[in-house]
């Protein structure tokens, strides 16, 4: 650590960095003196002095015999292979290996098992026509979603990349506002820190790709963020997330596209394609804004937690990037995902019975949230009514101030039956005087 803080690295620091036997201080010192006494005519005296407050002891190894021979492929007895190891003093007492201090590189049988094949000789080693391997692996179910993600964000043409989780701590807290653990022996001053979010690494390739006129850009990653620990020497707390980036057009540059650049709803759209993908359970948008997106974002919600944000990046972090042109950004908790997924889908037949599709227009209060909004009519509406679609929102002359008509296509429909004209006017009738009473709503002309 100290060679490597100093930028000093020599033959003695390459030698102690991979590890020395603590216990052989005394003998050096007593062949040092010895030496300066025969060859410099020097005076030693009785006695040393050691500060050695926590004495290094001697560890074991399980001797597992079946095992050794399962990694090498050989059939060794265990008298062999205790003979190998008594003559490089590693002593075997009963089932263990007993490994002295001067060995620090011994940790576990897989070590014990390299130590027998070097001396045992490679080439006595026979090769196997065959390997017993067991296939019954227990199935990492939160892999197999990681990998439902990836593909899912691949077909929608995002593009996957992997980004450092050391970064520069002073430009990290600098954008997020927020402390980050720090790396006590870090590999270089500009990597002295681990990442709070995964939102500015993808930031950061987004800046390394517009300098090179690369403009339209769909990018996602999943990996780990860590927390700052108030104990700067143990590991720091890890969640893994997944972060997604967009800019430039929505369909590119070709002359087929529309042209048109990418906003807020696409990133709306594409989380919500997600939740609605992985069966995501009893989940709502929220407002939301913190120090990476900016007043007008959202939060994904789950039982009142907060599990993933979304919206414009703030224009301060793309000045300090030196970005142009809006950059439309999103972080999701990807365990939290797992854990509040529907695990048990049931197969719905297809309706065998027509739906009745209606239309209304509210006008409502400014500041009333159009989720609000939906909730409530869904609500109201019980099970005839199968789905809500906001198609229009319009605020002009027509609108007084401070109000704006949400316009809502509104499907029912029946399993059982074809709906009439009389129970479907009921529920409307329904909706229409609840909304009314709840938001001082008004059916617009």
């Amino acid at each position: 650590m100290s060679a490597r803080y100093l930028g000093l690295s020599t033959e003695a620091s390459q030698r102690f960095e991979r590890g020395a036997d603590a216990n052989g201080n005394i003998f050096a010192l007593d062949r040092a003196a010895q030496l300066i006494s025969q060859l410099a005519g020097g005076e030693v005296y009785r006695g040393i002095v050691d500060a050695y407050p926590k004495k290094i002891v001697s560890r074991t190894i399980p001797l597992q015999v079946e095992q050794i021979n399962n990694l090498l492929g050989t059939v060794l007895e265990k008298n062999e292979m205790c003979e190998i190891l008594e003559r490089i003093d590693l002593k075997v007492d009963g089932e263990t290996v007993v490994i002295p201090t001067f060995r620090p590189d011994l940790h576990g049988v897989a070590d014990l098992a390299e130590e027998i094949a070097r001396h045992y000789g490679l080439d006595n080693i026979q090769p196997r026509a065959e390997f017993l391997i067991d296939y019954n692996v227990q199935v990492n179910f939160l892999e197999v979603f990681i990998d439902t993600l990836k593909n899912a964000l691949v077909g929608l043409g995002y593009q996957e990349i992997i980004t450092s989780s050391m970064v520069n701590s002073g430009m990290w807290e600098k954008i997020t506002e927020q402390s980050l653990h720090p790396i006590l022996n870090p590999i270089s001053k500009d990597l002295d820190g681990l990442r709070n979010h995964l939102i500015p690494s993808l930031v950061q390739v987004v800046q390394y790709n517009r300098n090179r006129k690369i403009q339209d850009l769909k990018l996602f990653e999943i990996n780990r963020i860590f927390l700052p620990s108030p104990d700067k020497n143990i590991q720091p707390p890890e969640e893994l997330h997944l972060a997604i980036a967009i800019s430039g057009k929505r369909e590119g540059s070709s002359w087929t596209s529309t042209q048109k650049e990418v906003d807020f709803f696409d990133i709306k759209g594409l989380i919500e394609l997600i939740c609605h993908k992985i069966s995501l359970d009893n989940w709502q948008f929220i407002s939301y804004s913190d120090s990476v997106v900016d007043e007008n974002g959202l939060a994904v919600s789950v039982k009142k937690e907060i599990i993933g944000k979304l919206g414009r990046l703030r224009p301060r972090i793309q000045e300090f990037f030196e970005i142009e042109g809006d950059v439309l950004v999103a972080e999701l908790n990807v365990r939290k995902l797992f854990e509040y997924r529907k695990v048990d889908r049931k197969y719905q037949p297809i309706h065998r019975f027509p739906a009745v599709s209606r239309d209304l227009a509210f006008i409502v209060q400014e500041e009333l949230h159009s989720q609000d909004l939906v909730d409530l009519i869904s609500k109201t509406g019980g099970s005839l009514l199968t789905e809500i679609e906001i198609f229009d929102v319009y605020r002009g002359k027509q609108v007084q101030e401070g109000k704006k008509s949400i316009a809502l296509r509104l499907n029912f429909q029946s399993p059982k039956r074809t709906l009439t004209e009389e129970e479907v006017n009921s529920v409307m009738e329904n909706i229409i005087s609840k909304v009314g009473k709840t938001f001082q709503a008004k059916l617009r002309d």
